[in-house]
């Protein structure tokens, strides 16, 4: 069963716009769990596609927010498409890890930040009516508790989005813009979800997170003061985790003298930490 969700968080409010976007609320399509019979809806959207006529390639990447049962997953899917199968043989698979973050930016306001909880990664050769292509798609989900969830609700539906990040196996990233007319249908499709969930007289409000939850969306702000606490030994793959999430150099630098760690900066290590987007402060804190 492949499972497609974006969720989101959210306070009870709701705007005059998305009172009236829950009139014409239809969910993306729906599915029905093979042992339990159980349907749920699936709402969400194609955030981006990047490939033209005359490209050999195209990436796409799609959000989508469910709950089933109790549990409510959020998740961008990441395809890629070759215009031939000796492409995508030639081309490297692109893999979901466990504990990556993926985010989502907005127009106003901090980025949120999810934390890779579920992957599932497939790929191989469809044929087509005049020639095979290449798929390769990568499923990046995050578990978000009924709590987080709730308090990410205004967020979600008065916020547009406007560009989408996601870090995949291998240090890979990819990052596209998300234009007006789908940030705004997003928005429309995170009130809609909320809205069912009203409807089933689910109340997020007064939810308790049961103990060991995982998935617990946090904004750049909440990052920001996770990197302020004492820490243990940090690792390079944190510090630029750190910098793809935005946080200011002084916090970055603060959380690394906080932490103690030494970091062996070796060439290779330099070159990939300049190519990631580290600071030149950064990097000689970190080599102090």
């Amino acid at each position: 069963m492949r499972n497609f969700a974006i969720a989101a968080y959210v306070s009870a409010c709701c705007s005059a716009s998305s009172q009236a976007w829950a009139q014409n609320c239809k969910p993306a399509f729906s599915e029905t769990d093979k042992i339990s019979k159980e349907k749920y809806d699936v709402w969400g959207a194609v955030l981006s596609e990047k490939g033209g006529i005359m490209s050999t390639s195209k990436v796409a990447i799609v959000a989508t927010i469910w709950r089933q049962g109790k549990v409510n997953q959020i998740q961008l899917r990441v395809d890629r498409t070759e215009a031939s199968a000796v492409n995508a043989g030639m081309a490297s698979p692109l893999r979901g890890i466990v504990g990556k973050p993926f985010y989502l930016g907005f127009k106003t306001g901090d980025p949120l930040a999810f934390e890779v909880t579920g992957v599932e990664n497939t790929g191989g050769v469809q044929q087509g009516l005049f020639a095979a292509t290449g798929l390769t798609r990568a499923f990046l989900r995050s578990a978000v508790s009924d709590k987080a969830l709730a308090a990410l609700r205004e967020a979600l539906v008065s916020r547009q989005i406007d560009s989408v990040r996601v870090a995949l196996e291998g240090d890979v990233r990819i990052e596209a813009s998300v234009d007006d007319r789908v940030g705004k249908k997003m928005m429309q499709q995170f009130s809609c979800f909320y809205e069912s969930l009203d409807k089933q007289g689910i109340n997020l409000s007064t939810a308790v997170d049961p103990p060991g939850q995982a998935g617990r969306p946090a904004s750049a702000g909440e990052k920001q003061a996770e990197t302020q606490k004492p820490a243990a030994q940090l690792t390079i793959d944190q510090v630029i985790q750190m910098v793809a999430a935005k946080l200011a150099d002084d916090i970055i630098i603060t959380a690394i003298r906080n932490s103690s760690s030494k970091f062996d900066l070796t060439p290779d290590a330099l070159i990939r930490l300049k190519t990631a987007g580290v600071s030149d402060e950064v990097i000689r804190a970190m080599a102090r």
